[in-house]
C-alpha cells in the first residue's frame, strides 16, 4: 500500500497525470532506497554456505530426476514395448 499521505503529496498534479506518475515513481524509488538500507546482508561465510546448499540440493534433485528417467525408460520402453515385439 502507498505510504500515508501519498494522495496529499500528489494532489497538486491532479491536472498533470504524467507528472503525478513521475512523482509517484520518485517516491517509490526513495522508499526502496530506505528499505534497502534496513536489509541485513549476509556475510561472506553465510553466503558461501548458502551457495553450497543450493549446489548440493540441485545435484541431489538432478540425480533423483535422472533415476526416475532411467526407471521409466526401463518400464515403458524396454518392458512394455518389448511385449509387442516379435
Amino acid at each position: 500500500p502507498p505510504a500515508p499521505g501519498w494522495r496529499a503529496r500528489h494532489r497538486r498534479f491532479r491536472c498533470f497525470p504524467r507528472l503525478a506518475r513521475l512523482s509517484a515513481a520518485k517516491v517509490f524509488l526513495e522508499e526502496c532506497a530506505t528499505e534497502m538500507g534496513k536489509v541485513t546482508w549476509p556475510d561472506k561465510g553465510q553466503l558461501r554456505n548458502a551457495t553450497w546448499v543450493v549446489i548440493l540440493f540441485t545435484i541431489l534433485i538432478s540425480a533423483v530426476i535422472w533415476v526416475m528417467d532411467l526407471a521409466s525408460r526401463l518400464v515403458i520402453v524396454d518392458f512394455i514395448m518389448g511385449l509387442f515385439r516379435s
